[in-house]
């Protein structure tokens, strides 16, 4: 049940424009984040599983700085696309 969920938040959110309310974003987010959480623990334990012997914090390290690479940027080239300053004046006037 929830995959469905998370799937269906990510259907949701390609449609998200500066016409939402904030307060429907929040809950859209709260949700979203709610059902997403497990994800990175289940990534680890792939990663930890398909190591090599004595490989595990090398392999698991790596994916993380990809992983955190990319938040990096998408703070960077997500909220544009999305319309989200458009929606918190106060995130666009600290933007970037």
């Amino acid at each position: 049940m929830t995959d469905l969920v998370v799937a269906a938040c990510c259907l949701i959110t390609a449609f998200i424009n500066s016409a939402w309310p904030p307060a429907l974003l929040a809950l859209h987010y709260v949700v979203f984040g709610a059902m997403a959480y497990g994800w990175n623990g289940v990534l680890h334990a792939q990663i930890a599983r398909l190591s090599p012997k004595g490989m595990v914090s090398t392999a698991t390290g790596g994916v993380m700085v990809w992983i955190f690479a990319g938040t990096l940027a998408g703070r960077r080239c997500s909220p544009p696309a999305t319309g989200i300053p458009a929606v918190i004046p106060r995130a666009s006037a600290r933007w970037p």
